[in-house]
């Protein structure tokens, strides 16, 4: 009996034993599927490794492109502040000097002013000599009309005591 069970279990095993193999070939299918799956998932977080790898790389260059840009513009920054304040200085020179231009605007007005305040001033001593002169040359004017008639009439006494003469003669 207990041969019989032997090979009664020697046969079970052996028959369990195919039904094992196929177990096992179905785990180790799976396992392969699983396998091969994790290595297509390894591949592509390579590839994604590989893309973020070049990513940050391509990331660095421009980061390193943007800071020399920074660098150009904080330098273009600085040249406008100083051509930002040679115009300031610039602006104030021209307004100070627009203020001296100004006063001596002013003050040449101002002698402009005087200087025709003085011109008229010397027009009406002008008009008054004329005044004056015209004054005389009427004064000279009635004294030789004097002198004429005066002359006249020294030539009318002349005269008149030489015809007296001569009549008292004869």
């Amino acid at each position: 009996a207990e041969k019989k069970k032997k090979k009664k279990d020697a046969g079970g095993a052996e028959e369990q034993e195919p039904n094992r193999v196929a177990e096992l070939l179905a785990e180790l299918a799976q396992t392969q599927v699983a396998l091969d799956a994790a290595q297509q998932e390894v591949a592509v977080l390579q590839a994604r490794v590989e893309d973020a790898s070049n990513a940050a790389f391509r990331l660095s260059s421009e980061n390193s492109d943007l800071q020399d840009a920074m660098e150009r513009l904080d330098d273009g920054a600085k040249q406008l502040r100083a051509q930002l304040a040679a115009a300031e200085a610039a602006a104030q020179a021209a307004v100070a000097e627009k203020q001296e231009l100004t006063a001596l605007l002013e003050q040449a007005e101002d002698q402009l002013a005087a200087a025709r305040h003085e011109q008229d001033e010397l027009a009406k001593q002008a008009e008054a000599k004329d005044a004056e002169c015209q004054l005389s040359e009427r004064d000279k004017a009635d004294l030789q009309r004097q002198l004429a008639l005066l002359a006249q009439q020294l030539d009318e006494l002349r005269q008149s005591q030489q015809d007296n003469t001569t009549t008292n003669n004869n």
